[in-house]
């Protein structure tokens, strides 16, 4: 027999060769294998010798030993179960010393007789124990496992009783004790089916111990069903080849104690949902199908046996009557587990957005009938974000569970609270008759959040926005997603507003959102239509008034709207996702752009804004990376600028995405700069080169007002920490003489020029080049002059451009 391997699908972690050398092998099963073999072997020439006898008690000697030994080797957790089958075998030898020993004593019979039999029984109930701590190791089949194999155990019981143990019992000729010693034996053998059954269903059927042990019991049931047979005067085969199938019993049961997959055996099963395998089904149906053909077979003669025989297909019966009772409960329990998992939030408990649509649509259709009306509500919680990402996930999941305790609580039993997303509520009521009434029941919800939610020892202040939309289906036909969408947008319009408030649905939003979703249509296309373009808006340097770089804005020119202003547009793409592709092509556009002018006019840079979803763009990193290399520009010429509000979304992916640009020399700009939330925590955080000082701040430097110890805070602590500074919206020279007097270094705005197309900026850097005095005048070129292309600096000027050269040289 050739060595039991490891199964080829346990995978191992890698181990160094030390442990290598000291890891159990599957060697040892083998070489007992072998060893067994052999003395078997000796056994079958010799049966009747003492050469055979010692043969087979020295198996079952090496058997013991070797289980013994295998425990020891391999440390089970459940050792004590393999030391109670390593019993088996030691009394089965002894067993047969007895036999073979006491064969000549007396006549063969009474007592001396039964002294084999008194110690060879206990060795069927040792391995009948072990097997059971094992089963219990493994922590049992599962009630509809032991069902199967009580099935099969009570047919396997039937078959033996009408084949073998009625006709030993009702031998006459044979002593009453050794009938009913006789008996025990294929009682027991089937004992130790229904255990072994149960065993094989503890998800263990690639153990190849298991089927060391399995393929044993073949063995075990073979030689049971050799001598029982031949006790009943129907001998199939000599009684030397039932003792050779034993020690084939003993030799895999050492075999299957010294393989390391029996540390496996005596671990706790992996719990998991099958279905109903062939050979389960196989196994079953067959069991089902004995009891029928046995008797079909060899009709109950005796009194006895037709009790025994109807007891048993009574037992048979009723099992298969719990099986499939309990068949129909489990799946009448799965069903409901079901239909609560797919209507049911798993978080909160309350309904889902399935419940939610098929109660909405249920109320819609009662109120077109009593020609009520009907509110949804559209609940989103303000800031939750912040929540999770300063206490954590699981700070913010109990902050739900708090929401939605307090909704159920504060809604009538009428009303029904659904969550539907994240941090988002819809409420559903049938008592509100007008707009005003569902209005008045979103102003009931808001001061639900009066009061502080205790979390962590934290008091946290919660406030929503809620959106609402009315209907009265008998007026107006409207469907259940119709009434969602509609709160959905006066929701969205309560956060636009700075949330906290309730806002009803009208039809100036349903204008709003049909024209929001002709805008995203005809968005998708604009960029392959060739209606997107960069402008530019010069940077420049407040002291010497000279450009420095500019900052780049796309633009969109729509076929029939004409100029859409990115405020318009660009929070549809970032909605929609569209602003990583327009992302990319704004920074490969600028940069080309950049490129071009450094070529012609020297050290320039280029500011690129970038959105909260093009930060998350796995491929940020190295389409910059691209476009810098394909247009030879330095790292420093190019600047990101990044809003704060943006730096809120996962701080340490934003930072390594930050780390990351960085290490390409790119410089990054804190855009909008004290708008939003802890601005010198994040100065601090991440590496930013410069700070923008928002037009907010800037556009009150003419007034007179506090702006201008704000800027001159920004400045100064930008100045500390290194940074250079931008001012934007400068709109007139007081605001401009105001920023220099405070340190500002260079600034952008209307005073100096608006954002231009990138013909007009080349003009604009051309103009402040002549005023430089820095260009010549080129002279007109022949007609028949060489018509090879000059260079971008000697190439000939507008006549704007000529008219102004004239003018500064005379």
């Amino acid at each position: 027999m050739s060595p039991l391997p490891t199964p080829s699908r346990i995978r191992t972690p890698a181990v160094s060769s030390r442990e290598l050398s000291t890891r159990p092998s599957a060697w040892p099963a083998a070489l007992l294998l072998l060893t067994v073999l052999a003395l078997t072997a000796i056994y079958v020439t010799a049966p009747a010798t003492r050469r055979g006898a010692a043969a087979f008690v020295l198996i079952c000697l090496c058997a013991s030993s070797a289980m013994a030994w295998g425990i020891r080797r391999n440390r089970p957790a459940a050792a004590h179960a393999w030391y109670l089958l390593a019993g088996a075998p030691l009394l089965g030898g002894v067993g047969m010393g007895l036999r073979l020993g006491l064969a000549g004593v007396g006549d063969g019979g009474g007592i001396v007789a039964l002294i084999p039999d008194l110690v060879t029984i206990p060795a069927y109930l040792l391995l009948i124990s072990g097997l059971l701590a094992l089963l219990r190791a493994r922590r049992g089949a599962g009630a509809h496992s032991g069902l199967d194999g009580g099935l099969m155990a009570v047919a396997a019981l039937l078959l033996s009783w009408t084949l073998l143990i009625s006709p030993l019992l009702a031998n006459a000729d044979m002593p009453v004790s050794l009938r009913f010693i006789n008996a025990a034996y294929p009682t027991i053998s089937v004992a130790v089916l229904f255990v072994g059954a149960l065993l094989a269903m503890t998800e263990i059927r690639s153990n190849t111990a298991f089927w060391a042990l399995a393929v044993g019991w073949i063995g075990l049931a073979t030689g049971d069903l050799v001598y029982a047979l031949a006790s009943v005067g129907r001998p199939t085969l000599p009684l030397w080849a039932a003792n050779a199938s034993y020690c084939i019993f003993y030799g895999l049961l050492g075999a299957a104690a010294l393989h390391p997959s029996m540390a496996a055996l005596s671990r706790p099963a992996l719990s998991r949902v099958r279905g109903y395998g062939n050979t389960r089904f196989i196994a079953v149906a067959v069991a089902l199908l004995v009891p029928a053909a046995t008797i079909a077979i060899r009709s109950p003669s005796t009194v006895v046996e037709r009790v025994v025989s109807a007891l048993v297909v009574s037992v048979l019966g009723l099992l298969v009557l719990v099986r499939i009772t309990g068949a129909v409960n489990r799946h009448a329990t799965a069903e409901v587990r079901l239909e609560r998992q797919a209507n049911q939030d798993p978080l909160t408990g309350l309904p889902n957005r399935l419940r939610l649509v098929s109660h909405l649509e249920a109320a819609l259709a009662h109120a077109h009938v009593t020609g009520r009306g009907v509110g949804v509500l559209f609940m989103d919680l303000d800031d939750f974000k912040i929540v999770n990402d300063s206490w954590g996930h699981e700070t913010g999941d109990g902050l739900l569970n708090v929401v939605a305790a307090r909704l159920t609580a504060g809604v009538r039993r009428s009303e029904l609270v659904a969550r539907v997303g994240g941090d988002e509520f819809v409420l559903v009521t049938q008592e509100a008759d007008s707009a005003a009434d569902a209005v008045g029941i979103a102003g009931r919800l808001l001061t639900l959040f009066d009061v502080p939610v205790a979390l962590q020892s934290s008091h946290i202040v919660m406030t929503s926005s809620i959106g609402v939309a009315f209907a009265h289906p008998a007026e107006r036909a409207v469907t259940a997603e119709d009434l969602l969408r509609e709160a959905d947008t006066a929701m969205y319009r309560s956060k636009a507003r700075g949330g906290g408030e309730v806002v009803l649905f009208d039809e100036s939003m349903r204008t709003e959102t049909a024209s929001r979703i002709a805008l995203e249509g005809s968005l998708r296309e604009a960029l392959e239509r060739g209606e997107l373009a960069m402008h530019y808006q010069p940077i420049i340097n407040l002291m010497s008034g000279q450009t420095t770089g500019f900052e780049a804005l796309m633009r969109w020119q729509h076929p029939d709207r004409g100029m859409i202003p990115p405020i318009e547009f660009i929070p549809v793409a970032e909605a929609t996702g569209l602003i990583v592709k327009l992302g990319r092509w704004a920074v490969q556009q600028a940069a080309a752009d950049l490129g071009r002018w450094r070529s012609q006019f020297g050290a320039l840079s280029m500011s690129v804004n970038v959105s909260p979803r093009q930060l998350r763009d796995v491929q940020l990193v190295s389409v910059v990376r691209q476009a810098l290399h394909d247009n030879g520009l330095p790292g420093a010429a190019l600047c990101l600028e990044i809003t704060e509000s943006i730096l809120l979304d996962d701080v340490e992916a934003t930072k390594a995405t930050l780390d990351a640009l960085k290490s390409l020399g790119v410089r990054l700009a804190a855009d909008d700069f004290g708008t939003g939330y802890s601005s010198l925590a994040y100065l601090r955080l991440f590496p930013f080169d410069q700070v923008k000082v928002d037009r907010s701040f800037v556009s009150g430097l003419d007034a007179g007002g506090d702006d201008d110890v704000i800027v001159e805070a920004v400045l100064s602590m930008a100045r500390a920490l290194s940074m250079t500074t931008i001012a934007e919206g400068i709109e007139n020279t007081i605001q401009r003489d105001r920023l220099i007097s405070l340190g500002a270094e260079r600034g952008q705005g209307w005073l100096f020029s608006a954002a231009m197309p990138a013909a007009q900026a080349t003009e604009h850097l051309l103009d402040a080049q002549i005023e430089r005095g820095h260009v010549e005048l080129v002279p007109e070129i022949p007609a028949a002059a060489d018509p090879t292309p000059l260079p971008p600096a000697l190439a000939p000027h507008s006549p704007r451009q000529v008219s102004k050269l004239r003018n500064l040289t005379g």
